[in-house]
């Protein structure tokens, strides 16, 4: 997980057009929902088993720490999908302003 974290910044970072800038912002939103399903479905027993005071029969602090899960889990997946429906509305922005200069130059030259 930690390269796609690095992979965006150094994209984000170096990009040198439109496409590489938002294409970085979506791989950023579908790592983050990747990241969220990943968090969604994992065990909690045995992610609450390598701390040292956790007793398995506690229902309720098992019921918190799937409740915290899931929070974090949908708050990751919902940034994910806005960032990637944003990179793509922004990139169609772009070529729409490109093709209006386009064509105002053709003019110009006719």
């Amino acid at each position: 997980m930690s390269f796609d974290f690095i992979g965006f910044l150094l994209t984000a970072l170096l990009s040198t057009s439109h496409a590489a800038k938002h294409g970085a912002r979506a791989g950023l939103g579908v790592t983050l929902v990747r990241y969220g399903l990943y968090i969604q479905t994992q065990d909690v027993d045995d992610e609450m088993a390598q701390y040292k005071y956790y007793n398995p029969d506690d229902n309720e602090t098992r019921e918190e720490v799937i409740e915290q899960n899931n929070w974090t889990a949908y708050l990751f997946i919902i940034i994910g999908f806005f960032l990637i429906a944003k990179a793509n509305a922004e990139f169609v922005r772009v070529r729409r302003v490109r093709a209006v200069i386009l064509a105002g130059t053709e003019l110009e030259n006719a």
